[in-house]
């Protein structure tokens, strides 16, 4: 698409349009729109020697606005003469974000599960049929899996494609996640303490 700060039409789940603006030879800014809705903005700055960037975003969707960022490392350069944020990046550090974009409950009643935070949650059955998660318009299910004594399995697919798994593990009041995109092998993880 065209970095011209115009709105775009693209087929993506969730987004009807994208607008990619040119801020400078280092720094894009983007948006996504729904319908008249636009659920979030984000920056992408390149520094000076070029192998680090940091995406700052902010979500409107959920009951509080959330911001906060990433950073990531060039895994290769973009072609001779493209943009600083051209190429391969890979994740190298979560950055700061708002309390209530990393805040959220699990109950488990039986083989009953139920999450819930800032923009959504679901309910569903360990071990059953996958659920539609609540604020999601992409098309996509989760299904839960318990593991073990004290770990569960989100899957998350969409058109039959699994695209994320969360692997949950808790210990006293520590929660582990490592969230995997099998599609490139891609994982993130990270830890929480119980409130």
């Amino acid at each position: 698409m065209t970095a011209d700060g115009e709105w775009q039409s693209v087929e993506r789940p969730g987004v009807d349009n994208l607008k990619v603006t040119l801020v400078d030879d280092s720094t894009l800014e983007s948006s996504s729109r729904k319908g008249e809705e636009v659920p979030g903005e984000s920056a992408w700055n390149v520094s000076e020697d070029g192998q680090t960037m940091t995406l700052s975003w902010t979500n409107f969707r959920g009951d509080e606005t959330t911001n906060g960022s990433t950073t990531y490392a060039r895994a290769s350069a973009g072609p001779d003469g493209s943009h600083a944020v051209s190429g391969e990046w890979t994740v190298s550090q979560l950055g700061e974000m708002s309390d209530a974009a990393v805040t959220w409950t699990y109950t488990i009643d039986g083989d009953t599960i139920t999450s819930t935070g800032n923009s959504g949650g679901y309910t569903a059955t360990l071990g059953g049929d996958p659920v539609t998660p609540e604020d999601d318009d992409t098309g996509g299910v989760l299904a839960v899996d318990k593991t073990g004594e004290n770990s569960y399995r989100e899957t998350y697919s969409r058109d039959g494609e699994v695209i994320n798994v969360l692997d949950l593990t808790v210990d006293g009041d520590t929660l582990s996640g490592a969230s995997t995109d099998p599609r490139d092998g891609s994982t993130v993880r990270w830890t929480e303490k119980r409130h």
